[in-house]
């Protein structure tokens, strides 16, 4: 044992230089990894002024049911623990149930001036909206007339819920959480901004760095973007304008930029990549000026970028394929009445039905048929059943279906809805 104890006391400087060369190696590696996720970025971080921000009604514990009033650009909320339950059955939401958070309307809503000068007439109608991946934040796409910009709602304190301006100036569209919980792609579509074009954005703090696109014309040509659920790749898709088609490149190793697809005939609309990261949902309408044509959904290999159609869905009106939480199907929104012209047109005349595919089989199947009406603005719940806006009773009311197609109404005020998006708040 004594010559053991020798013999490791003869080689301890020898293991404290190799111990301090992995040290000094590691923090060069390190070195090396920051500098190379900083090549995709075009310009350096860039500040936030103050940002407007409003406090909202509080919220309760338990699950919430968050969804707009289309009639009056108003965001209500309405709790709903029942929903939970092992057999899903619980009181239909009355008037008196829903609380009204805020009224996009309200002209004070507005930080930059020029908003109040732009679009049609002011109206202002509350889009999409997007939860981070910890639940604690909502995104929305907030629509001036043709534009945008994006509010941001902080659970944190559900008792003093916080909205904000994502950006404190111009106009721009929310495309996709980072998983961190705290950084966004965004789309700054206002030639007025200093760097507009692709950015991440920092929640906390405003912050922005824009992301180098050599081949984007303007902001306006960059079509969808998505992020991996490890954070490693951006998927971006660009076009040149109507009759060029477009474009899907993905950023590789935080700074490569390669292009995995080139179609001259359809223009790529809506991104996802799926929860375990292993495909990516890829919507594309044809590049005509036919605003509600027929779309293709795909699934494109993130490790070998093969692209393999799946089927025909709904295309134009903003729909997007929702992935299952085990990644093996995909939920969307299909035309059920492709062949009418006027649907071609005219968004309210569209018929759809909510329907899911097997990414591995390519088995379909309906979860809720159209019977003449429209299902849209499709949004996972925490237990995996689907949440929709459809106007199977005339107006558009919110619905839930769960995997194997137990249907059931969630409002009824005669009120028309949109965008319904379920939170669960701790208790």
């Amino acid at each position: 044992m004594r010559t053991q104890s020798k013999i490791v006391r003869k080689q301890k400087p020898v293991a404290e230089i190799i111990v301090m060369f992995l040290l000094v190696s590691a923090i060069a590696g390190m070195a090396l990894v920051l500098n190379s996720q900083n090549e995709i970025f075009a310009t350096p971080r860039q500040p936030s002024g103050e940002r407007s921000s409003v406090t909202l009604p509080p919220l309760q514990s338990g699950a919430n049911l968050f969804f707009v009033t289309t009639d009056s650009a108003t965001l209500c909320t309405s709790a709903i623990d029942e929903v939970w339950d092992a057999a899903p059955s619980f009181e239909v939401i009355r008037p008196s149930d829903a609380e009204e958070l805020i009224a996009f309307g309200d002209e004070n809503l507005s930080s930059d001036s020029s908003e109040s000068e732009t679009g049609h007439d002011n109206t202002r109608m509350l889009g999409q909206s997007f939860l981070s991946p910890d639940g604690r934040y909502i995104a929305m796409n907030v629509h001036t007339g043709p534009l945008s910009v994006v509010w941001v709602i902080d659970l944190k304190d559900k008792a003093n819920p916080e909205m904000f301006r994502l950006v404190t100036e111009g106009f721009g569209r929310f495309l996709a959480w980072h998983p961190d919980s705290r950084h966004v792609l965004y789309l700054a579509y206002d030639l007025m901004v200093s760097n507009p074009g692709l950015w991440m954005v920092d929640i906390v703090d405003g912050s922005h760095q824009r992301i180098e696109i050599s081949t984007l014309v303007t902001p306006q040509n960059l079509t969808a973007a998505a992020i991996s659920p490890d954070g490693t790749e951006i998927l971006y898709a660009t076009t040149q304008g109507m009759g060029t088609g477009s474009e899907l490149w993905k950023i590789e190793n935080q700074q490569t930029h390669r292009r995995i697809w080139d179609d001259q005939q359809t223009v790529i609309g809506s991104l996802s990549y799926s929860p375990d990261g292993q495909y990516v949902a890829l919507v594309n309408l044809l590049d005509s000026p036919v605003p509600f044509a027929n779309a293709g959904l795909w699934k494109i290999n993130a490790l070998t970028s093969k692209a393999t159609f799946l089927t025909t869905m709904d295309g134009g009106h903003g729909q997007s394929p929702i992935w299952s939480n085990d990644s093996s199907e995909l939920y969307y929104i299909k035309r059920d009445n492709p062949d009418e012209n006027e649907a071609d047109y005219r968004a309210n005349a569209l018929v759809s039905s909510v329907r899911a595919i097997d990414v591995n089989n390519l088995t379909e199947r309906i979860l809720v048929p159209a019977d003449g009406a429209r299902q849209l603005d499709l949004s996972l719940a925490p237990n995996g059943d689907l949440m929709f806006a459809s106007d199977r009773g005339d107006v558009l009311e919110v619905w839930t279906v769960s995997r194997d197609g137990h249907l059931q109404q969630v409002t009824a005020d005669g009120k028309p809805k949109r965008f319904p998006l379920i939170v669960v708040l701790g208790r």
